[in-house]
């Protein structure tokens, strides 16, 4: 894994500031480019929404995230009225967090598939060491319950893949039959 951030030397601790982001807005990646190396220079898109950004009287920074279209990444600017980015953090890989703000379902799906994948990675492992038999079938059923996000064996397949424990997978209507290589 590779993340972009800014590190810092030798602080005797993390000082957090809570920000609210007001407003969300996306520029191309050449504009975000010339951001990330000039922080100091006026910008059109601050100077549009300095109104929302500012420190309230709770301490709470109240700031403008700003994504480059090509980036995962972002930068959080409060720019205490001037049209530039007085103050700033990079926020590495923030978009993924923007979308999962935007639509909770796809959190709750996630979280699902996740939970799911992690719990037949784990019995067709148990399986295997308890037995000595590599094949383990998964019955899908098992997992769709009423009232919380649908599995998507194809995609269980997939993320079953990426853990790396799998020789061979097929995928049948309502199970998946799983080859371990323990």
């Amino acid at each position: 894994m590779v993340i972009n951030t800014v590190m810092r030397r030798k602080d005797s601790q993390v000082d957090l500031q809570k920000c609210m982001v007001e407003k969300v807005i996306e520029i191309s990646q050449a504009e975000f480019s010339a951001l990330c190396n000039g922080l100091l220079e006026d910008k059109d898109y601050i100077s549009k929404y300095k109104d929302l950004m500012r420190i309230d009287n709770n301490g709470i920074t109240h700031c403008l995230l700003v994504l480059g279209s090509d980036t995962e990444d972002g930068i959080l600017i409060n720019s205490e009225g001037y049209n530039y980015a007085c103050y700033s953090a990079y926020i590495p890989n923030i978009k993924q967090s923007v979308t999962l703000e935007q639509f909770p379902a796809l959190e709750s799906f996630n979280k699902r598939m996740i939970d799911v994948t992690n719990s037949i990675m784990n019995q067709a492992i148990a399986s295997c060491e308890e037995s000595g038999d590599p094949e383990y079938r998964v019955d899908i059923n098992k997992y769709n319950r009423v009232g919380e996000p649908a599995v998507y064996p194809a995609l269980i397949v997939d993320m079953l893949r990426d853990l790396g424990n799998f020789d061979e997978t097929i995928i049948y209507s309502d199970s998946i039959d799983l080859m371990l290589n323990c």
